[in-house]
C-alpha cells in the first residue's frame, strides 16, 4: 500500500495493464538498502518510520511512516549483509562484502541488478502489448521482444567477452540472433507495411525512412547502455555512505585528542544524525530517479481517470 504513493507520482496505470507498484516495492527496497546499509542507522529509521505509521492523524502520513518501516529494515538487513553498525565494521562479521574493500564486486552487482530490472520492464511491456492485442507492438516497440533479444544478446556477449580476453566462449546462436533482432529492427517499417498490407513500405520515402530507421536503432542501443550503467549510481551512493563514516570518525579522533571524549562523542553523534536525514533524502530521490526513468519509463502507460466502483446505498428497513 505505501508504495502506491510512489508509483501515483509518476502516474495512473492505464486499464488492462500491469500495476508495477509490486515490481517497484520490491525494487526500491533493494536499491535502498545497498545504498543505506547499515544496521544501526536502519534501525533508528525503522523506528521512526514505526511511530509515524501508528501516530500520524492522516493516511499520507501513515503510509509515509510504512514505507521508512519498510526501508529501514531494508538497511538493516544490508547493515548485516555489509557488517556495518553506526559505520562501526567490527562489531558484527560481514556476511557478504564490505563496500570499500569489494568497490569491482559492488559495481558488477549492481550493473547485473540493472539488467534483471531492466528485463522485467521489457517483460512487463511485453504483456501489456498481448493484453492490448497489439502483436506489432510487442514485437517492434522500444521495449518489445526483438528489443528485448537483442538487448539480452548484447549483455551475454558483453559479459562473455569481459570473462574471457580472447573471446573464447561466445557462442554463435547468440551473435545470430543479435545481428538478426538488429535487422529486424532497422527494417520494422518496410516489414510492418509489408504485414499490414500497404501499397508504400516507406511512408515517407527511402531515404527518410532509412535516416528514421538510423535514428531508432540508436535510440535503442543508447538507451539500453545508459539505463544499464545508470545502475552504478547505486554502488557509488553505497560508497560514499561509507566514506561518509570515515570522515565522521577520522573528525571525531581529531577532536579527541584537542578537547576529550565529550566533543568527540558529540560528533559522532550530530554526525551519524546528519547522515541520516541527508544520504537517507539523497538516497530515496536516487531510487525514485532510477524507477520512474529506467524501469517505468519502457512500458508505464498512463491514465488520468482513477477507477472508483459504483456502489448502491441500500436501505435496510
Amino acid at each position: 500500500k505505501p508504495f502506491e504513493m510512489l508509483t501515483a507520482v509518476y502516474g495512473l496505470p492505464r486499464y488492462q495493464t500491469i500495476d508495477p507498484t509490486p515490481a517497484l516495492g520490491i525494487s526500491f527496497l533493494l536499491m535502498f538498502g545497498l545504498m543505506f546499509g547499515d544496521v544501526g542507522h536502519g534501525l533508528i529509521l525503522g523506528l521512526l518510520g514505526l511511530w509515524l505509521a501508528r501516530k500520524g492523524h492522516k493516511d499520507t502520513l501513515r503510509n509515509a511512516g510504512r514505507l521508512a518501516l519498510y526501508a529501514g529494515c531494508a538497511s538493516i538487513l544490508f547493515g548485516f549483509l555489509f557488517g556495518s553498525v553506526f559505520g562501526v565494521e567490527n562489531w558484527l562479521p560481514t556476511l557478504w562484502l564490505k563496500p570499500l574493500d569489494s568497490i569491482n564486486l559492488l559495481f558488477k552487482t549492481v550493473i547485473y541488478y540493472g539488467v534483471v530490472l531492466i528485463s522485467i520492464s521489457i517483460v512487463i511491456n511485453m504483456i501489456n502489448g498481448i493484453r492490448s492485442g497489439n502483436i506489432l507492438k510487442f514485437i517492434f516497440d522500444k521495449a518489445g521482444l526483438l528489443s528485448g533479444i537483442l538487448y539480452w544478446c548484447g549483455i551475454i556477449l558483453v559479459s562473455r567477452l569481459l570473462l574471457s580476453k580472447t573471446g573464447e566462449g561466445v557462442g554463435l546462436f547468440v551473435v545470430y540472433a543479435f545481428i538478426a533482432c538488429a535487422i529486424l529492427l532497422f527494417f520494422q517499417e518496410p516489414v510492418v507495411n509489408l504485414i499490414r498490407k500497404k501499397r508504400r513500405l516507406y511512408n515517407e520515402g527511402v531515404l527518410t525512412g532509412f535516416m528514421h530507421a538510423i535514428v531508432e536503432m540508436l535510440e535503442i542501443v543508447l538507451g539500453f547502455l545508459a539505463n544499464t550503467v545508470s545502475f552504478i549510481r547505486v554502488a557509488a551512493f553505497g560508497l560514499a555512505h561509507a566514506g561518509l563514516f570515515i570522515a565522521i570518525f577520522t573528525l571525531s579522533d581529531m577532536m579527541s585528542g584537542k578537547w576529550g571524549g565529550v566533543a568527540s562523542a558529540i560528533i559522532l553523534v550530530f554526525g551519524n544524525i546528519l547522515i541520516i536525514m541527508l544520504e537517507g533524502l539523497v538516497v530515496t530521490i536516487q531510487a525514485i530517479r532510477l524507477e520512474f526513468y529506467e524501469f517505468f519509463s519502457r512500458f508505464f502507460r498512463t491514465t488520468s481517470a482513477k477507477y472508483k466502483p459504483v456502489r448502491e446505498n441500500l436501505k435496510v428497513e
